[in-house]
């Protein structure tokens, strides 16, 4: 499969409502290392105030009855980018907001299926290498008078919504020019595209794993400005049956609305996937909808565990 091939998920011509509110769960913030807080945490609100105890099962997810919503254009839209024939970097955009899908009440079975039809991959940190400070670390040896601590944007409120892609670049540059100059900014928001690179060994495994006849997807936090030129620049990308970027659902990890919304936009079942993510906080949030994880830290250590699972 060539990645022209790829289409952004799902198409329907069936527009959907759901009534809810959004759920704060745009990761917390990190303060500065000096002992200065650097971002005002009551904007970006953490783990603990996502509603994830009223997500208890799955299994009601399918009796959903969404309401109709007229859409202003009749085009057939989508949701994450997949396998129907259309390029992956064209206009068609998804209206289905994955922040509108509801909660859901009930018991959690007290068991899970181990074995797995599927894996979904988490892409920063297991994919492809993103470190920050590092980034940071390079631009100052460039430029002496670069801010190192300017790495520390990426936990901070107006970086979840570039993930959620509710800001573009630019506007996270304006928003943070009170913190760091902008030329600063956009420089360092410019290279981290071109400084993630592939991590080697996990994509050996995942292409083991396709061989073994495993469907791939993708579930990932990333602006639409990374996604777009990630998709373009690696060729392992077109290994991968499906995605849902953050960007492009309005929603970011660990919010259990955007794992849902791969789960329907896919069809896949929760209990025979295996979702691999290097955050503890974005497995235990999967595995609370009965989507088992592995918590990478390694692509040694990932690959012990997919052998213990009979995956390789």
């Amino acid at each position: 499969m060539n990645p022209s091939n790829l289409s952004f998920g799902l198409s329907s011509s069936k527009s959907e409502k759901f009534t809810t509110q959004i759920l704060g769960c745009s990761g917390e913030v990190i303060p500065h290392p000096a002992d200065k807080v650097l971002f005002d945490d009551a904007k970006a609100p953490g783990l603990n105030d996502c509603k994830s105890d009223n997500i208890k099962n799955i299994a009601r997810l399918a009796i959903v009855q969404p309401r109709e919503l007229s859409l202003s254009s009749n085009r057939t839209l989508s949701a994450g980018w997949g396998i129907n024939g259309q390029r992956p970097f064209t206009s068609r955009k998804s209206t289905r907001d994955a922040s509108k899908l509801p909660e859901f009440e009930g018991e959690k079975p007290k068991t899970q299926v181990s074995s797995c039809d599927y894996l979904i991959f988490d892409v920063g940190n297991v994919l492809l290498k993103w470190d920050p400070l590092r980034l940071a670390q390079v631009l100052k040896e460039e430029d002496p008078s670069f801010p190192i601590e300017l790495f520390w944007i990426y936990k901070s409120h107006e970086w979840a919504e570039f993930d959620r892609g509710e800001l573009c670049h630019e506007t996270v540059v304006q928003k943070l020019n009170h913190r760091f100059p902008e030329i600063y900014l956009s420089r360092f928001i410019q290279r981290a595209a071109h400084f993630l690179k592939p991590m080697e060994e996990t994509v050996t495994l995942l292409k083991k794993c396709k061989e073994r006849g495993y469907p791939l997807y993708i579930l990932s936090n990333m602006p639409a400005f990374y996604r777009d030129y990630l998709l373009k620049t690696f060729d392992f990308f077109h290994l991968f049956d499906g995605a849902i970027f953050s960007c492009d659902v309005k929603v970011n990890k660990p919010d259990p609305r955007i794992y849902l919304h791969l789960l329907k936009t896919f069809d896949l079942s929760a209990t025979r996937a295996l979702f691999i993510d290097d955050r503890k906080e974005n497995i235990v949030q999967g595995e609370k909808m009965l989507i088992k994880g592995i918590h990478f830290q390694s692509a040694s250590q990932c690959r012990q565990e997919l052998e213990h699972l009979h995956v390789l």
